[in-house]
């Protein structure tokens, strides 16, 4: 038992040995100067790696916040031709609802896509696809 004691110790203390005769021929503020650094320097690497990622985080939550103002204003868009479907008179000879205002949910509906482009126009990475976009002002105007 005293044998493996003295060879972990041996063993240790070779490993330690240059650090060791260095700290020995250091003076003291140049020991804790080299220790300060062996210290800070970790630190340094790990707060760099901090910033890094919260920048990201940042950027991330931006594009979110841009994507929910964006489906948003898709929800509202899509509401807003509910209503108007229910604003005509059906195929089946079922009246519109008394007090429904066509030209005004044209109107909010046609504010709503030119809210939509804006957005899209301004937001990078893009949005939504312009083709799309594109394909779904050309339907409305087919509608209304």
């Amino acid at each position: 038992m005293m044998k493996s004691i003295g060879l972990f110790k041996l063993k240790w203390s070779n490993m330690f040995k240059p650090a060791i005769v260095l700290m020995n021929k250091l003076r003291y503020p140049q020991k804790f100067l080299l220790i300060g650094i062996v210290f800070v320097i970790p630190i340094i690497l790990l707060t760099g790696q901090l910033l890094t990622s919260i920048r990201k985080d940042s950027q991330a939550v931006k594009i979110e916040l841009k994507g929910m103002t964006f489906q948003q204003h898709l929800g509202e868009w899509m509401v807003s031709l509910d209503e108007y479907g229910r604003s005509l008179h059906s195929l089946e000879g079922v009246q519109a609802p008394q007090g429904a205002d066509i030209k005004q949910i044209q109107d909010q509906i046609d504010r709503i896509l030119a809210s939509i482009m804006d957005e899209s126009a301004r937001s990078t990475p893009k949005l939504m696809d312009d083709q799309v976009f594109t394909e779904l002002q050309e339907q409305w105007k087919s509608i209304s």
